[in-house]
Formats: structure tokens, C-alpha cells, sequence
């Protein structure tokens, strides 16, 4: 191994611990079980070991029974009557439950485990070996086609650009959360950049073997079935035909290679729907039992979606603050948005990865490194306009275009750019950032421990950050007038977070001359003071403290109202992480039913204790 493979290799292997450190680091970390568990639970394996112990059953739904009371619901599809009975996200089709999911992953990994060990293989795991096998075979190919191209890159722009492959493609927040989803999503994505490292060796060789494209044809029909979009990197190969298919007697036997092993894999695919949902291409979607209303009330495909969706994977902004991790993604608000639209957590790709921006140089270059970085933007370009059409945005759903719109980048900054080096930077420290907090924040909640390890190491460019921008930690002390408000008026005092996701100090008016104090967790039921005698027009002094007016890393846990300095209400309860500039005093802007959007009175002075 020479010095520059030796380094590649150190690269990749640090990629890959950090994908395993973040997955063990998540809300279910790696455990290796012998039982599922119960859905739902820490303990549960996930649902790709259910699949697999339905397959070595011989059946295609899961073991698991639905509740006799969901099949007695007049519509056991609606989210308000079938929650307390629900395998959530699963598909209820006759009485039996399945999975939307894909099967390729059970079939590759979880069941040849299962039948070898005994043991079920974590999806966290599984999630971070996916991930980390689509930013390998990115690599591999970003290096065949430098060794094709430009062979004289310097050694410190190639390993940059692959350290790229490995952290900005949005994989490490994505592993922050690898449950179900993401560790679907995550196979296919290993298994599409494999199917591409295929068919641009079998490009990019004097002698074209057969055999990369059969394995290439295979491993995309894998990867359809994992997940459907993906069957957008057949334009890939499209673009590449020219120099897939070489004249001579030998074309017809390359045809039949690159389409026989995909037509199997789909048809195959297809024959499971159709033995599941009576359809070809019914995936059971539609079916899902989720916290939404079903998927039969509105379209699957709805061009409506498109441009908030592109929007938000594109171009919506990060939430910054001055706490660590600095970044963080947020929900994208719109005025207004298509029915069944519910937005995830996500930043948009050029904020976080502006090397995406050379896209812009790609008439620079010309033939077949033309024809191959062109294919990888067609892939990226035609699965991020598909997935904005049938879901809303989620971070997560962004590893589908980011890693083939990422791999062009990288090879058009390789070859024409090199005195931007800062371009690929950015994208790699926003990528580490990410990974800290992700969809649900699960460090801070179940390795607080660990959380405040990584924090404590910021301290100084946190208190360097308040000193220029003026943020502050601690209790909220308001001057107050209230008014005569109607009884059962909810009126904000101090709001955090976002929505979905927020924490809310409130008043709500017993009579005209009485109120209570409240604190709604978003999720939880209320938290209430006794009842509380006011005089309307007559000022107060208000003293509010709450986990989320604190540094994230501080994990404190105390809800904690003071009037005229006298503790009016003491609580316990959890709380949603919160930067300085997501709290609002006197206004509701997040939604949430407890209180409208405006404190009813009359805020006089607002001010942060010392909080540090």
C-alpha cells in the first residue's frame, strides 16, 4: 500500500468510526438482542428483524397480530381512533400488518445474521455500515475518475474531498436518529454508489468487462429494492452509454447485462407487492398507520409540494447560536403549504454545503468526465424533484440527492478549482456539527453525560460568541400588567424552541381577578399552579425559570414560577432543547394550544438573569 492509499484508508477509517460512534451514541445506541423486544421500547430491534422473523416463518406480513380493538374501529385508519392501538408505521391490509419498507436490506443483512447468530443485528449499526459503504464506493469512484482525469491532484485536495464524501453528505445527522427509516434509506444508498462505482469502472476501462455491468445491474436493482427513488440512478448508466456499449459483436451480450439482473430485482419486487397488496406497484404506503391522517385522502404525487420542498432541502436557513454545537437544523415554516404536508427538521444543502455552488462550472468540461459528473447531477436533480413531490422535507430524506449532486462537486472542484480550497471545508464542519444534535437531539437526552464531555470543550468560543453577540443564559424576570381577560384565556410569558418541539411558561385566566401558571411541554399534559389572585392595571414582577432558558449541556430539569418574589409554582418535567434566539417573551409564534399568540397585558420590562 502506498502513501497516498495509506492515507484514503485512514480517512475512510476515521469516517467510519465516527458513523458507529454516533449510532452507538443514539437513543437505542448498539445492542446486540436474541428477542425483538416491544416497539416503541429502547429495547426494540427494530422493524427489519420483525421482517426477517416473518420471512423465517414463511410468511410476508409480520408476526405481530393487530389489536382486535383497531379492527373494530369503524376507520381504523384515522389517526385519533387508532392510536392507542397501532403498530405505528406499519401497513394494516386485511387484517395483517407489513412493511412499506423495502425488503433488500432483511434479505442482505438482517436475515443472513439472524439465521447464522441467533441474534438480531442492531439497525443502528446496520445504518452506519450502510452509510458508511455508499460514502466508500463514492470515493472509490471519485478516485477512478481522478486517476482518469487529473492524476496529479495533490494529495491534501484528495483526501479532502473525500472526507467530504463521508461527512457532508448529511449521513451524520442522519445517524443520530438510525431507526427504521434511515437505516432503509441508508442500504440503498450503499447499495446505489455500488451500483455506480460499477458502471463508471466499466466506462473508464480500455477493455469493458461484463461482468461490472451485471454486478452493477444487480446491485441497482438492490438498491430499487431498498428504496424506489433510487431507481433514479439508472441515469447514471443512461449517461455513460456511449461508453458502456462498445461497437463490436460483443453489445448485445453487455445489453443483456446491464438489463437482465435489474429487470429480475424489479420484477421480483413488484411479484412482493403484488403476493402483499394485490398490486404490482403498491408498496403499502398508502395503508401506513401513522399520527397522520391516511395517505387515501390525498395524493402520493402532488406537484404543489415541489417548491417548498426544494425550498427547504435547498435553501432554508440553519438556525446559529452561540451554544454549542453553533448550528442546528429547523422546521421549515411556510405561509402556506399542500394538504397532508408536515415538514421535518432539515437546513438546506447550499448553506451547509456550499461547494455544491460549482455545480455552476460544468460547462467546462467536456467528454466522457463530462458525460459522467452530468450523469451524477441528472441523478441528484431527478430523485430530489421526485421526493419533493410525494413527501415533505426531512433531513433525512436529503442523503438521497446530496450524495450524488456531492460526488459531482467534488470532481468538478478536483479538477478545475483548486485554489478554492475553503469550499469543501464548510461543508465538513457543518456535517460534525449536525451530527451532535440531528432530528431528536438523542446525545444531550440519553448521553447527557457524554453531551456535556464534547460541550465543555467550547466553552471558550461560546463565551467569546456572547461577548459579540450579546446572548444570554438564565431565568426570564418580567414586569407585568394583566388585564380583564375572558375566563379560560391562555396568554405566553415565555416560549422556547420551535414547533413540535417547544416548552411554554403561560397564564390562563380563572376569573378576571384570577390566573394560574402553566407549563405545556409540546406532547405532555400541563403542568398547573393553584389559583393565583390578581388585580388588573396593577403591576407585577414575574420570575420564570426553565430547563430550556439554560445551556443545552446543563440537562436541568426544573420549572420554576416566582411572583412578587414568591414561588407560586415548582415542577419537574423535561425540556426541548432551546438556543437564545429560539425563546420569545410575551409571544407564541410556534403554534401550540395552550395560549394564543399574544400575552393579553401589558409587558413592561423584560430581562435575562444571570444564567452562566
Amino acid at each position: 500500500m502506498n502513501r497516498d492509499s495509506a492515507a484514503v484508508t485512514a480517512v475512510l477509517g476515521a469516517v467510519l468510526a465516527f458513523y458507529v460512534w454516533t449510532a452507538a451514541t443514539s437513543w437505542r445506541g448498539v445492542a446486540f438482542r436474541r428477542d425483538t423486544g416491544v416497539p416503541g421500547t429502547r429495547e426494540f430491534a427494530g422493524y427489519h428483524n420483525l421482517l426477517g422473523d416473518a420471512f423465517l416463518a414463511g410468511q410476508l406480513h409480520l408476526l405481530i397480530q393487530p389489536r382486535p380493538e383497531l379492527l373494530a374501529l369503524p376507520d381504523p385508519y384515522d389517526p385519533r381512533q387508532n392510536a392507542p392501538f397501532r403498530l405505528h408505521d406499519a401497513s394494516l391490509y386485511h387484517a395483517k400488518y407489513y412493511l412499506y419498507w423495502g425488503p433488500a436490506p432483511v434479505l442482505l443483512l438482517f436475515l443472513p445474521f439472524r439465521v447464522l447468530t441467533g441474534l438480531c443485528f442492531p439497525e443502528s449499526l446496520a445504518a452506519a455500515l450502510f452509510c458508511f459503504g455508499g460514502a466508500a464506493f463514492s470515493a472509490a469512484v471519485l478516485l477512478r475518475v481522478q486517476q482518469r482525469f487529473f492524476p496529479a491532484t495533490p494529495r491534501w485536495m484528495t483526501l479532502l474531498a473525500v472526507a467530504s464524501l463521508g461527512l457532508a453528505n448529511t449521513a451524520p445527522a442522519l445517524l443520530r436518529r438510525p431507526a427504521v427509516y434511515e437505516t432503509s434509506l441508508a442500504s440503498a444508498y450503499c447499495l446505489a454508489f455500488a451500483a455506480v462505482y460499477c458502471f463508471v469502472r466499466t466506462a473508464l476501462d480500455d477493455a469493458p468487462r461484463a461482468r461490472w455491468l451485471l454486478a452493477g445491474s444487480l446491485l441497482l436493482g438492490l438498491a430499487v429494492a431498498a428504496r424506489p427513488p433510487y431507481l433514479f440512478a439508472a441515469l447514471v448508466p443512461a449517461a455513460l452509454a456511449p461508453s458502456l456499449f462498445r461497437a463490436g459483436p460483443g453489445r448485445p451480450r453487455q445489453l443483456a447485462c446491464l438489463v437482465a439482473p435489474f429487470v429480475l430485482c424489479v420484477g421480483l419486487l413488484g411479484l412482493y407487492n403484488r403476493l402483499r397488496f394485490d398490486s404490482w406497484t403498491d408498496f403499502g404506503y398508502r395503508y401506513t398507520l401513522t399520527g397522520r391522517e391516511q395517505m387515501t385522502r390525498y395524493p402520493e404525487f402532488d406537484a404543489a409540494r415541489i417548491p417548498p420542498g426544494l425550498f427547504a432541502f435547498f435553501l432554508q436557513p440553519p438556525g446559529l447560536g452561540v451554544e454549542f454545537p453553533f448550528w442546528r437544523m429547523e422546521r421549515p415554516r411556510f405561509e402556506r403549504l399542500p394538504q397532508q404536508y408536515y415538514p421535518d427538521v432539515t437546513v438546506g444543502l447550499l448553506p451547509a454545503v456550499p461547494l455544491l455552488a460549482i455545480w455552476f462550472l460544468l460547462p467546462a468540461v467536456s467528454g466522457d468526465l463530462r458525460r459522467i459528473v452530468a450523469g451524477f447531477g441528472a441523478f441528484g436533480a431527478a430523485v430530489a424533484l421526485f421526493v419533493s413531490a410525494v413527501t415533505a422535507p426531512s433531513i433525512m430524506y436529503q442523503l438521497y440527492f446530496a450524495g450524488p449532486l456531492l460526488l459531482g462537486a467534488c470532481l468538478l472542484w478536483l479538477g478545475l478549482s483548486p485554489r478554492w480550497a475553503w469550499l469543501p471545508t464548510w461543508g465538513l464542519v457543518v456535517g460534525v456539527l449536525s451530527s451532535f444534535t440531528g432530528v431528536d437531539d438523542s446525545l444531550r437526552r440519553y448521553h447527557s453525560d457524554t453531551y456535556r464531555q464534547v460541550a465543555s470543550a467550547f466553552v471558550p468560543i461560546e463565551r467569546l460568541a456572547v461577548k459579540i453577540f450579546g446572548a444570554e443564559y438564565g431565568p426570564v424576570i418580567l414586569r407585568v400588567q394583566f388585564d380583564d381577560a375572558p375566563a379560560g384565556t391562555g396568554a405566553p410569558l415565555v416560549v422556547t424552541g420551535f414547533a413540535g418541539a417547544g416548552d411554554f411558561a403561560f397564564v390562563r385566566y380563572e376569573s378576571p381577578e384570577t390566573i394560574v401558571f402553566g407549563l405545556d411541554h409540546w406532547g405532555a399534559p400541563p403542568i398547573l399552579s393553584r389559583a393565583v389572585p390578581i388585580r388588573p392595571g396593577e403591576t407585577y414582577e414575574i420570575e420564570v425559570d426553565m430547563g430550556s432558558l439554560h445551556r443545552a449541556r446543563d440537562s436541568r430539569t426544573l420549572f420554576l414560577v416566582k411572583l412578587n418574589g414568591q414561588e407560586v409554582l415548582r415542577a419537574q418535567s423535561e425540556f426541548y432543547r432551546a438556543a437564545p434566539d429560539q425563546v420569545t417573551i410575551g409571544r407564541n409564534d410556534i403554534g401550540g394550544a395552550c395560549c394564543g399568540p399574544r400575552f393579553t397585558g401589558q409587558i413592561l420590562d423584560a430581562r435575562r438573569a444571570p444564567g452562566w
